[in-house]
């Protein structure tokens, strides 16, 4: 997966809040409209895989802003010429806000 670190160029996903001429991509892809995301340029710092038990695998990902996650799966099943569903995301930290810092309400 070392390609995948680093800059990279990412295409965000068709039901994304990316906007385009001032519309959400989600909005346009729910009106059946056709039309085409421009990749951007982003950044992940590492990925570590945790766990994986095929066809199952479980990774933790540092990464910056504007990086899509699902999109990175997408990604992964296009490189092993498959198909991937990102089943469950789980953001542990944005900015100075950390789980390890939250308080239970």
């Amino acid at each position: 997966m070392p390609e995948f670190v680093g800059e990279i160029s990412q295409i965000p996903p068709r039901f994304s809040a990316k906007k385009i001429d001032g519309k959400k991509a989600c909005d346009r892809a729910r009106a059946g409209e056709k039309f085409e995301l421009k990749p951007a340029k982003v950044f992940c710092d590492s990925i570590e895989i945790l766990q994986f038990n095929f066809p199952e695998i479980e990774v933790k990902i540092t990464c910056g802003p504007g990086f899509f996650v699902r999109a990175l799966a997408r990604d992964f099943a296009e490189k092993f010429e498959t198909a991937a569903v990102a089943a469950e995301i789980f953001r542990e930290k944005i900015g100075n806000f950390s789980v390890e810092n939250a308080v239970e309400i």
